[in-house]
């Protein structure tokens, strides 16, 4: 790319490389915006006392690895009703949903399905979440279900991907396009505020 860049800076005249340049630095500078976007995001899945502990540990690997790159990567467990003490769980896990940028849902207990369920049945939550399915729901009643109801960020794993851990970048590819999307709506609120 930087011969390109080169070789289109030959051919502009001064004035033209300078626009080029301050061009340049201009794209580097939301770049780097766009990545340094942090996000809030719920991992929902196996629990630490789930008989699947290599399954728990994907959920947490993924935690951990988005915390590591900046997002503040939370399971609902680890948030305590701290506003409403009298109000059921349930109320809390909804507005935690309403709440995050992006819900991943590592899908392997009617627990979090029942999770799917209740909270997914709202838009806005529902476009939120990608669901993480075993193999072998690929075409099965689960993920015709999902999509039916208008799931769209269903992905299948492998169990291979659960004994090597590369469930975590199946999420982690994902991330780019979030914080961009996340990075435009600020963007475009600071706009709506400032023309009030």
């Amino acid at each position: 790319m930087t011969s390109n860049l080169d070789s289109l800076a030959n051919n502009l005249s001064p004035a033209a490389r300078d626009e080029l340049a301050k061009f340049l630095a201009r794209v580097k500078n939301v770049e780097n915006q766009i990545a340094d976007t942090a996000l809030s995001i719920l991992v929902w899945g196996p629990g630490d006392r789930s008989s699947d502990k290599l399954l728990y540990e994907n959920r947490r690997k993924i935690r951990d690895e988005l915390r590591r790159k900046g997002n503040a990567a939370i399971f609902s467990e680890e948030i305590t009703n701290s506003t409403k003490q009298d109000q059921p769980a349930t109320l809390s896990e909804f507005a935690q949903a309403i709440s995050a940028d992006f819900i991943i849902v590592l899908m392997t207990s009617w627990g979090a399905l029942s999770e799917i369920e209740e909270y997914g049945c709202d838009p806005e939550v529902a476009s939120k979440m990608l669901i993480l399915l075993p193999e072998q729901s690929r075409g099965g009643f689960t993920e015709q279900v999902l999509l039916e109801k208008g799931f769209r960020s269903v992905v299948c794993f492998k169990q291979s991907e659960v004994e090597n851990y590369s469930v975590v970048d199946k999420v982690i590819e994902r991330l780019p396009a979030l914080k961009c999307a996340k990075f435009m709506y600020l963007r475009q609120k600071r706009r709506w505020e400032s023309s009030e």
